[in-house]
């Protein structure tokens, strides 16, 4: 038997909060898993990054652009193959004092046991800067 998808998630957010790293997630996507993010258009991180390989680069890109300075998760909702998570953070631009904290939601999308798609809705303006 399979971990609950919820359970996963959970614990894909313990290790990104706690470590700041995404290696649970990796693990456990599909080989075409697309993860997107609401970055504005024509920046580093504003594609579609499909298969492990790609969301391994997006989290390389994402790391050389931004600093997390805080994250926090205030809420998990499930619902079928998604669970929804709410949270906030504190995003610096790397080498600039320029910050931003708001509120970001993260839809997980799963297909079977594996997770199929990642969608993060934040605010990532801060990247118009680079």
């Amino acid at each position: 038997m399979h971990e609950s998808h919820m359970s996963l998630v959970r614990r894909m957010f313990e290790e990104f909060t706690g470590a700041g790293t995404a290696e649970l997630l990796l693990a456990h996507l599909t080989a075409d898993a697309v993860y997107r993010t609401t970055a504005p258009a024509g920046t580093a991180l504003d594609e579609r990054f499909v298969g492990p390989a790609g969301v391994r680069e997006y989290f390389r890109r994402a790391g050389e652009l931004l600093q997390v300075d805080e994250v926090r998760v205030t809420d998990y909702f499930e619902s079928g193959e998604r669970i929804v998570v709410l949270g906030t953070e504190r995003l610096a631009l790397v080498g600039s004092a320029e910050t931003s904290t708001h509120d970001w939601a993260t839809v997980v999308t799963f297909r079977g046991p594996a997770i199929a798609e990642v969608c993060v809705l934040e605010d990532l303006s801060l990247l118009k800067q680079v």
